[in-house]
């Protein structure tokens, strides 16, 4: 079953036992290429992520230009919603 959208990473240990996988975010202040990460430390993040009792997906200013970066960072994956909604043709948005 999945998670909730979680906020923190003291809550995503807390509660990650209890689905199959949750979003963590908003991970990034937009979905600009040039976007910082909001609200986490990188090291703090990427030090929660590998002991994660379940899989994180990272959500908030999802943009492909930041795959690199968050695979690694260590999330096992992405919810990319503003990105395929604001886009000119959502149902033809890709990520190449």
């Amino acid at each position: 079953k999945a998670g909730s959208g979680l906020q923190s990473v003291e809550a995503m240990e807390e509660t990650g036992r209890l689905y199959d996988y949750i979003f963590l975010g908003p991970v990034f202040e937009s979905i600009e290429p040039e976007a910082r990460i909001k609200r986490f430390k990188t090291a703090k993040l990427k030090k929660h992520l590998r002991k994660a009792p379940t899989k994180v997906f990272a959500h908030g200013g999802i943009s492909p230009d930041k795959f690199e970066m968050i695979y690694k960072l260590g999330f096992d994956g992405v919810a990319a919603q503003s990105y395929i909604w604001d886009s000119e043709d959502p149902l033809e948005t890709n990520f190449q």
